[in-house]
């Protein structure tokens, strides 16, 4: 008897685990490219960067050129997180 509640008690424990690490899977987040404008006119792009997808995370890639308050933002993908 007691061994039999010693398989069911390591059943349940697998199984809690199993239910844990399927609900911690990530979820998709949107990666942007960004164009940074001279004025409000949005005519001159002075500078750019994008978005990348790191180990299952969105991160920034370098600033080229110059960032000012004048942004344009385009989707280009989905980062798809972590899948454990």
């Amino acid at each position: 008897m007691l061994n039999m509640k010693m398989m069911l008690a390591g059943a349940l424990v697998a199984a809690a685990a199993t239910v844990g690490f399927s609900s911690q899977a990530g979820s998709s987040e949107p990666m942007y490219f960004y164009y940074f404008y001279s004025d409000a006119s949005m005519t001159d792009v002075v500078g750019f960067r994008r978005d990348v997808c790191t180990n299952g995370y969105v991160t920034s890639a370098p600033l080229l050129g110059q960032r000012t308050p004048y942004v344009e933002t385009e989707l280009v993908g989905m980062c798809p997180g972590y899948l454990f």
